[in-house]
């Protein structure tokens, strides 16, 4: 998918089914400490490709979080290589000129190099159409962000994020 070896995504929904799948892993990661971001880059505007996964890197333990429509997330680990080219094409425009690059979200960089406290799937619980919804929460000892669903993309939100989530897990 979008032309990135080894990002075979396995759509899920729902925070409990998600922290039942991935909750002992996400938990894993406390204490380590956040070494990198990596997103997809787009050369052509210099911009997030923001449909492509956000991988964080935590002492080389890779978690992978793709968000997709308005409540399906794939939550993966280690499985795409960031060395490898990613060879996505335009339809009829020739390839999209799309790179991994780290730390390309400035609001994360008070988070680099610090511990996790605390990993949590947070579902967002309003009466809209993002309901049901859920974002990734990351906890530090100076402040945390989450990695949420931006209308069939990703979207970081550094926090405090607000009173529509609830946490689980």
């Amino acid at each position: 998918m979008f032309g990135i070896e080894g990002f075979d995504p396995e759509w899920k929904s729902g925070a409990r089914s998600l922290w039942h799948l991935h909750g002992a892993d996400l938990s894993g990661l406390v204490g380590r400490r956040l070494r990198a971001c990596w997103l997809v880059w787009d050369s052509s505007d210099d911009s997030w490709f923001a449909d492509a996964p956000v991988v964080l890197d935590f002492e080389g333990r890779h978690l992978e979080i793709c968000h997709n429509k308005f409540d399906e997330l794939d939550i993966a680990w280690n499985r795409i290589d960031l060395l490898r080219p990613i060879l996505w094409r335009y339809d009829d425009d020739g390839p999209m000129p799309l790179s991994w690059c780290d730390d390309r979200a400035p609001e994360l960089d008070r988070f680099r190099g610090r511990v996790l406290r605390r990993c949590t799937l947070e579902e967002w619980v309003d009466d809209d159409v993002a309901n049901g919804m859920v974002a990734v929460g990351f906890t530090f000892d100076n402040g945390g962000f989450l990695v949420s669903n931006g209308l069939d993309e990703n979207q970081i939100d550094v926090r405090p994020v607000g009173s529509h989530f609830r946490r689980v897990g």
